[in-house]
């Protein structure tokens, strides 16, 4: 509870309560009694309560707040609240005066007062007074819905409810009795309730906070509230409390069954903290985290809303070791499916050494259970992964087992999206050829499967479309060097393949926001923007006019209108990739909006957006290895040395980790930048083929020539 100030008075600034480390000055002290209600103090008297409190603002304020209702504002006498024995939780030494304070409470509080208190105290939250009488005053409590009695039914289901509830589409949030909801014995009335609120806002130990309904939630701050977990109230036991709050949550404060927005998920989210906490493991899982947070496969919270830190949260409530252990009452395929589904979070929330290890235990015991759905999905996120953390070999491999498991599925749907998995580890292995043919096949089936959607789209036709921009990509990158002199074609025929490339790219990426439905994952969306933001970029870069070294005083002369389209896709992909939570990706988008930022006289921009890159990049050596070429080959002119120097650490980086998709690049920048003093290591010549730079004034490449003059060839 964020109780950082106190109302402000005559000569009385705020003070910040949760410094806990901030010692007040006598001066303070006593402005903060008097505020408190505490007015007689003598000098000697405020010295005792100082060196009780420690001078910490909250000890001294909930100190306070007994002295002015159980000792009529007086400081004198204070010690009789003193308690003969204080316990301090191991490893909170440092707040020992607050502990001291708190203990008060031992000799203060009625039975009421201290049952409010410890059930309070189980929230992580403000709590509504109507969620307190379903707990302590039943009798008094909103009425709930009721509970259909068993009845001979006038009909049977139609075929559209059997359908629903046969692909989960179907179902409703549990309804439960007064009974099941009220904490055993000591039932309270509702004035009794009510006066024990009020005393206890009026000792400061609650904080009464109006909301825009018109009723209150009644707030605790963390540090007390430690407390009264830590003391419970007689026959009020933990597990017994979990237990109630877990069924308020899933019922009553949410009683939607799949509510929309990260609003109404919040209640979901809280009632499998408590249901893992109160035994409930596999209910949690499967009613609650699965059902209604994740609306089964259509996975809501985390592709439709990004909320992966929230999901990865719930998760962690079902190990009982952090990623390495699931709760021992699971099924076995439901700790199978949680150690992959822990990983994948972790890998998207850029903790990708976390995630390794429990993704390969997850797949591992998928297939020993010869659950191969299971088997495939965790070999295609170990594949993912790898190639994140710069194994792409492993990736490879794993790809591959991907696409086996797959197979034996007999799951058309994995059999598709897990080819596109491994064709884009061949890419980016280098492997062009094998890659396009993965692509191709994966694409066949998706024709086969859903003969309206006959193209790859989402992720998978992300990763096609970057295959197949691959030959442009560096193309652009070769125009970026040049000079309005030196307009890029390449071979004959080659400057329209490329466009043509281009072309159908962004028509493919067209037709996906075609097929757009309203509840498409948010990270989708934005990976199609990217597409048409690249591809667009590539296109313009290859046709365009004007000056093409990036530099602060020389733009490239996009049409405006390109320019203007370009901007709109990227700046949209950007947004999107940040909104999905997905770190990885939004790397990428980052990497192509500096490029277009560096061309359009953007440098500040651009220089921004490469260092996000880099800092979301630490852990992934991949895109390490994509900022330092960006980097160089967009800024080389204003530090020759230090592009030459970024180049040697992406060549090693290259090298070591098998990135030979960029072994072209590499050449195409080191024949401009130059390259280090160092030990230069031999790439693949097979990726694509030697790129031309000439003008329009030569139609016959003149041997030999690297002269970068005008009207000169130069071999990159």
């Amino acid at each position: 509870m964020p109780l950082t100030d106190l109302p402000v008075s005559s000569g009385y600034r705020l003070i910040d309560l949760e410094a806990k480390a901030r010692a007040l000055s006598d001066r303070d002290a006593r402005l903060l009694l008097e505020n408190e209600g505490v007015a007689d103090c003598s000098e000697e008297e405020l010295a005792q309560l100082l060196h009780f409190s420690g001078r910490q603002p909250l000890a001294l304020k909930t100190m306070a707040g007994f002295l002015a209702v159980h000792n009529q504002g007086k400081a004198k006498g204070w010690q009789r609240f003193r308690p003969d024995v204080v316990r301090i939780p191991p490893g909170r030494e440092k707040e020992e005066h607050l502990w001291q304070v708190l203990a008060w409470t031992d000799g203060v509080l009625n039975a009421n007062q201290r049952r409010v208190l410890n059930t309070l105290a189980w929230f992580r939250e403000p709590v509504a007074g109507d969620w307190l009488r379903h707990l302590l005053t039943p009798r008094d409590a909103p009425e709930l819905p009721q509970k259909e009695a068993d009845a001979e039914s006038d009909g049977e289901e139609t075929l559209e409810e059997l359908l629903r509830k046969l692909r989960g589409q179907f179902g409703s949030a549990p309804i439960y009795t007064p009974e099941e909801l009220a904490l055993p014995d000591l039932a309270m009335t509702g004035p009794d309730l009510r006066r024990a609120l009020d005393s206890l806002v009026r000792l400061r130990l609650l904080r009464r906070e109006p909301t825009k309904q018109g009723n209150n939630r009644y707030a605790m701050h963390d540090l007390i509230r430690d407390h009264f977990r830590r003391t419970p109230a007689p026959a009020l036991d933990p597990q017994a409390i979990h237990l109630r709050l877990y069924r308020l949550y899933a019922g009553v404060i949410q009683p939607v069954w799949r509510p929309d927005g990260l609003d109404g998920l919040r209640p979901l989210y809280e009632a499998v903290h408590h249901g893992a906490r109160a035994g409930l493991h596999q209910e949690a899982l499967v009613d609650v985290y699965r059902d209604r947070i994740l609306r089964n496969d259509g996975f809501y919270s985390t592709r439709k809303l990004g909320a992966v830190s929230a999901d990865l949260a719930a998760v962690k409530n079902f190990f009982t070791e952090p990623w390495i252990k699931p709760a021992p009452g699971l099924k076995p395929a439901d700790q199978a499916w949680l150690l992959n589904e822990a990983a994948f979070r972790l890998r998207a929330l850029g903790r990708f050494d976390e995630a390794l290890a429990p993704m390969r235990a997850g797949m591992e015991m998928a297939v020993e259970q010869e659950d191969w759905k299971n088997a495939a999905n965790g070999a295609s996120n170990l594949s993912e992964l790898e190639l994140t953390l710069g194994q792409v070999a492993a990736a490879v491999s794993d790809g591959a087992r991907s696409v086996e498991y797959a197979d034996q599925s007999e799951d058309d749907f994995l059999r598709m999206g897990f080819r596109t998995t491994h064709a884009d580890a061949l890419h980016q292995h280098g492997d062009r050829a094998e890659a396009r043919r993965l692509f191709e096949a994966a694409e066949a089936i998706q024709k086969d499967r859903q003969p309206t959607y006959p193209r790859l789209y989402s992720l998978w036709g992300f990763r096609y479309a970057d295959l197949l921009l691959g030959a442009a990509e560096r193309a652009a990158w070769a125009r970026t060097f040049g000079d309005e002199a030196l307009p890029v074609v390449g071979a004959p025929g080659t400057l329209g393949e490329w466009i043509a490339a281009c072309d159908a790219v962004t028509e493919r990426a067209r037709q996906w926001f075609e097929w757009r439905l309203p509840a498409d994952p948010i990270l989708d969306i934005a990976l199609d923007r990217l597409t048409l933001a690249r591809a667009g970029l590539y296109r313009a870069l290859l046709s365009a006019e004007g000056c093409y070294e990036a530099s602060p005083h020389c733009t490239v002369r996009f049409p405006e209108e390109s320019r203007q389209t370009i901007a709109k896709h990227i700046n949209a992909a950007v947004d999107g990739l940040r909104k999905s939570g997905e770190i990885e990706f939004v790397a990428r988008g980052l990497l192509t909006r500096s490029w277009f930022r560096a061309l359009t006289g953007d440098e500040a921009g651009a220089k921004a957006d490469l260092d996000e890159a880099w800092d979301l990049a630490r852990g992934a050596p991949l895109f390490q290895t994509d900022v330092l070429l960006t980097r160089a080959r967009l800024f080389h002119h204003q530090n020759p040395t230090q592009a030459r120097t970024a180049l040697a650490r992406a060549r090693a980086l290259i090298h070591q980790h098998g990135y030979h998709r960029r072994d072209q690049e590499l050449t195409d920048a080191e024949a401009v930048i130059g390259t280090a003093q160092t030990q230069r290591q031999g790439g693949r010549a097979d990726a694509y083929p030697p790129l031309y730079i000439y003008s329009w004034r030569y139609r016959e490449k003149p041997p030999g020539f690297r002269k970068r003059r005008f009207g000169s060839w130069r071999n990159l």
